[in-house]
């Protein structure tokens, strides 16, 4: 079955709108986090307390080291219709809060099924057809994967009004191939299985690119 991101707002949309209901029915709403910041929550450290940004080139092959930046604080989206009312901060409440994880790509780095080879014919136009043949980070795609699902677990509560955490959603590009054990290892991390090994070859040796 086909499920297109129009179809996800739409059901967004219903599932606010019973939230809504429910906090309308008598039930107390959860109250705002004091401040309505990540810092006031303790919650873990989000890309509205900081960012990663591209440092100075350090050496002649153009290798930089990432840098810390300022965090991307929220923004009022005022061109969706209605203006804010002035005492909005206090006023508001949450109807829902959850998590989001997408395009994960775990990827078995060392499968046959991997066309690294063909990237070199993308070199001269980088928005060509295999300008992801080969990406320098993906065998630690499963680790980075890993520690997403240890910070989406960490958090109880939204980071911005507080609002308890109701699910997690995963909108797709989980695995890179298609194929079992990487679906195997994905759902290994989501279920926090203790020990993975991601690695379908030799264990003694590296056997991609």
């Amino acid at each position: 079955m086909r499920f297109s991101r129009r179809d996800l707002l739409k059901a967004g949309a219903v599932v606010a709108a019973v939230a809504a209901s429910g906090a309308c029915s008598g039930r107390s709403p959860a109250k705002p986090v004091a401040g309505g910041t990540a810092e006031a929550s303790g919650l873990p450290k989000t890309t509205s307390r900081a960012t990663l940004l591209r440092g100075p080139a350090s050496n002649a092959g153009g290798y930089v080291h990432l840098v810390a930046g300022p965090g991307e604080q929220h923004v009022v989206r005022t061109e969706l219709g209605g203006a804010p009312a002035a005492d909005r901060r206090r006023r508001r409440r949450p109807l829902l809060s959850f998590g989001h994880l997408t395009d994960l790509h775990v990827v078995d780095a060392q499968s046959p099924a991997r066309v690294e080879f063909v990237d070199r014919y993308n070199d001269t136009h980088p928005d060509g057809p295999f300008s992801a043949a080969y990406r320098p980070q993906e065998m630690l795609a499963t680790q980075v994967a890993d520690t997403m699902v240890a910070t989406l677990r960490s958090f109880r509560r939204g980071p911005v009004l507080g609002g308890p955490l109701a699910f997690s959603i995963s909108t797709g590009d989980a695995v890179d191939n298609c194929q079992f054990n990487e679906l195997r290892w994905m759902i290994d991390l989501l279920d926090g299985k203790a020990t993975l090994h991601p690695d379908s070859g030799d264990r003694t040796r590296y056997e991609g690119v």
